[in-house]
């Protein structure tokens, strides 16, 4: 296993944990709660048992495990361990754009929908825009995360100054627009090599 393989392995197990988390929480909600008016106490309904969550959750991860192998195994461009570490920074942004676009006051399995379905969104994102363009060192993603970081701080203070409340629409909003803009910048001032394409092995 190269070191791009063995990267991209935990970065499979712990998306598909992720997804996992996420779609179990859309499907459980904010769950069914009743108080019986004989003895006054609440009695709450699930659609998914917690035990269920955990066995999904774990078993995504492990799905997920030989798909990242895959992934620079038999990508048709470069794929490098830096390549696959900057993935976190598009996904983080996805996250932060999908929950950006609900409602003031959402529902649990709105919130988790929005996050997970945002997150998917960012790997692919981050695959067609920063990994096809460019070979990352592992300097290269951590400074592209710590930019990401960054831009999204300036962009919640700037919401902070804006609105007293914290209405967390526009904070998500801000915050995402600010680590997208820190990313940009961060890859402009690094300026990472070229894709290199496919490596290939006689």
């Amino acid at each position: 296993m190269t070191e791009a393989e063995a990267v991209g392995a935990g970065f499979g197990a712990d998306i598909g944990a992720l997804i996992a988390f996420g779609t179990t929480g859309m499907i459980q909600g904010d769950g069914s709660c009743a108080v019986d008016p004989v003895t006054g106490r609440g009695s709450c309904s699930e659609r998914i048992s917690d035990k269920f969550r955990v066995v999904t959750i774990l078993a995504s991860g492990l799905v997920g495990y030989p798909l990242g192998v895959l992934y620079p195994k038999n990508s048709s461009y470069n794929v490098t361990p830096g390549d696959i570490q900057i993935l976190w920074a598009s996904t983080l942004l996805g996250v932060g754009a999908g929950v950006s676009f609900l409602p003031e006051s959402p529902s649990t399995s709105s919130a988790y929908a929005a996050a997970t379905v945002g997150g998917v969104l960012g790997v692919l994102a981050g695959d067609r825009f920063l990994v096809r363009r460019a070979d990352h060192s592992r300097t290269d993603a951590g400074l592209g995360l710590l930019g990401t970081g960054a831009g999204a701080l300036m962009g919640a203070g700037v919401a902070a100054l804006i609105d007293n409340d914290l209405n967390p629409p526009l904070v998500f909003s801000l915050a995402t627009a600010g680590g997208l803009v820190g990313l940009i910048v961060t890859e402009r001032t690094r300026d990472p090599r070229p894709d290199a394409g496919r490596q290939r092995v006689r």
